[in-house]
């Protein structure tokens, strides 16, 4: 089984790291997936302006990361 590349590996905990810090500091479930997804977003926005580059895949890996930590609160 071949992992993703490493970039979107560090998208996808970012994104599970800021929405269930969120969560656990009292944010409601909903809210905070939605600030990780947005920070995501920003991020990709950001990049052409710092020579990165935008990519879709990056800010998909983000906000999956972000809905996986719903799961894990819930639990």
């Amino acid at each position: 089984m071949k992992l993703p590349p490493l970039d979107k590996q560090a998208h996808f905990w970012s994104g599970m790291a800021i929405s269930g810090t969120l969560i656990a500091y009292g944010l409601a479930p909903s809210i905070a997936i939605l600030i990780a997804c947005m920070l995501g977003a920003l991020k990709e926005v950001i990049d052409p302006m710092t020579g990165g580059q935008r990519d879709f895949w990056d800010f998909a890996a983000t906000s999956l990361g972000a809905l996986i930590s719903l799961p894990l609160v819930i639990v």
